[in-house]
């Protein structure tokens, strides 16, 4: 750590370690809070992992030195058979009703796979004066939050300030140019670009969602084009350009494709379907995926007939 000046922020001072952690690899994530006389130093051990814990130390001066705490970690790893994993990375909040609460990520974990990745979870905190935080287990349904629901104390709101289209995503150096959102959100047109999914430096025309459920459906209906046409367009499960799943039109083939893609696992699956020459004259055409924790399936509509591929079928892994 070392002092900045606050306008233009140099350098004021020399760079000093504060505290190495009780050990555990990739210690990070750290935060300073004034509680009581102390400062309170909090950081993150173990990486994302099984063994990922938050562990505090504290010092009457800023700059330390810092003795940590004897119960450490103040948030150990979660056991091995719990649902939410690898909690750690949490900061720390005191509510205007006293209460100390925990802000820290972690996975929803189903036979080994967390296909919504890293989230954030809410756990209470027991802070008693003079002493070290200790931070409850994370659990779904937190006991104290629900205490407070039933008692009527919970006076929180919603407020919704965020601008339409604010929770679009795309991917690498997008052209916006190529990208047009009706004022809805109902409808996009999308002009193809050079790249595709598996490309890391290309562009790619593409609009995404992030996954905010484990259970969902995603629909898109997308106008077909005339014969003659190159390119390719439909859905997608998109993690990074090593690990997606896909079911699109190729405008030339006239081929409806199914592909997985996991490099990390050297899974590479591609499926092909040729389309009725009864169908191939249809004006759109629809685009699926339904998704639970233990499954993702892939749906294709065209003129009444019904494509379905499953994660079963074509697997992430």
């Amino acid at each position: 750590m070392f002092e900045v000046e606050l306008k233009f922020g140099a350098r004021l001072s020399d760079e000093k370690v504060l505290w190495k952690g009780t050990g555990g690899i990739y210690i990070e994530g750290p935060h300073i809070y004034r509680e009581d006389g102390w400062w309170y130093l909090m950081v993150s051990e173990g990486g994302g992992f099984p063994d990922h814990m938050i562990t505090a130390a504290r010092s009457k001066e800023l700059f330390g030195p810092y003795e940590p705490a004897k119960s450490n970690p103040i948030l150990p790893p979660a056991s091995k058979d719990a649902y939410i994993a690898h909690t750690g990375h949490g900061d720390l909040i005191c509510d205007t009703q006293g209460q100390w609460w925990s802000i820290c990520l972690g996975v929803r974990k189903y036979k080994g796979r967390y296909n919504m990745g890293r989230e954030t979870f809410l756990t209470p905190v027991d802070w008693p004066e003079g002493k070290f935080p200790t931070i409850s287990p994370v659990e779904l349904n937190p006991p104290a939050l629900l205490q407070r629901a039933r008692s009527g104390r919970d006076t929180s709101r919603h407020i919704n300030i965020a601008k339409p289209g604010v929770d679009l995503c795309y991917i690498r150096n997008v052209d916006l140019s190529k990208h047009e959102i009706s004022d809805n959100g109902d409808t996009i047109t999308l002009t193809p670009d050079t790249g595709f999914l598996s490309d890391v430096y290309k562009p790619t025309s593409f609009v995404g969602k992030r996954q905010r459920y484990h259970d969902g459906l995603a629909s898109v209906e997308m106008l077909t084009t005339p014969a003659n046409t190159s390119g390719k367009a439909g859905l997608a499960v998109y993690k990074d350009e090593q690990r997606y799943l896909c079911v699109y039109l190729d405008f030339e083939t006239r081929e409806i494709v199914y592909e997985a893609v996991n490099n990390a696992k050297k899974i590479a699956l591609k499926q092909r379907e040729k389309i009725e020459s009864s169908a191939k004259q249809a004006e759109s055409i629809t685009f699926s995926v339904e998704y639970n924790e233990a499954c993702i399936a892939l749906h294709m509509l065209l003129e009444g007939v019904r494509s379905t591929r499953s994660s079963d079928s074509i697997t992430l892994g």
